[in-house]
């Protein structure tokens, strides 16, 4: 007789028990994307994947402090789906961003690869979206709030004494 009263009310509380196992899911889920860290493809949200453009960065506060990060590429890269960086130097953990041009200033975030403090000789940065043959991309260094998450509003480009920490490339 008490199982079947107790069946009764779980069957009532059937909204809660739904809701006590989404939030555990989810809490699992957070905790879990927290300990191992973001995926090179997974760095940008749907939300993030808006146009962006140089002018929506005006009016945020940046990091313009003197450093002695550095980003230099192999050459102009292959189309695709992937840009290959030779040699990063970062003085604070940060972000490889690739931006595509849009009439001679940056346009849409393609990709980001998060690196930590120190030098990185050859990594890549996959994109979203692939680059494609005669057109210009940036590659530019975003400082990194702490959180490991690429964000538009919330990590700014670097620059040193006033200038992007950037290198251009056309796509072959």
């Amino acid at each position: 007789m008490k199982m079947d009263a107790l069946i009764k009310e779980i069957k009532q509380q059937k909204g809660l028990v739904i809701a006590i196992i989404a939030a555990g899911l989810i809490f699992g889920f957070v905790v879990g994307r927290a300990i191992k860290g973001k995926e090179a493809g997974e760095i940008i949200s749907d939300e993030q994947k808006a146009t962006t453009t140089a002018e929506t960065l005006i009016g945020k506060t940046e990091k313009n402090t003197p450093n002695l990060s550095t980003v230099a590429l192999i050459g102009d890269q292959p189309a695709g789906k992937a840009v290959n960086v030779s040699k990063v130097s970062l003085s604070d953990n940060a972000w490889v961003v690739v931006r595509e041009d849009a009439n001679g200033e940056m346009g849409n975030i393609l990709g980001a690869q998060w690196l930590p403090k120190g030098t990185v000789s050859e990594t890549t940065v996959d994109l979203l979206r692939g680059t494609e043959s005669g057109k210009k991309y940036y590659v530019v260094l975003y400082n990194d709030n702490g959180d490991r998450i690429f964000g538009m509003t919330s990590d700014f480009p670097m620059k040193n004494n006033g200038a992007l920490i950037s290198m251009t490339f056309t796509a072959k």
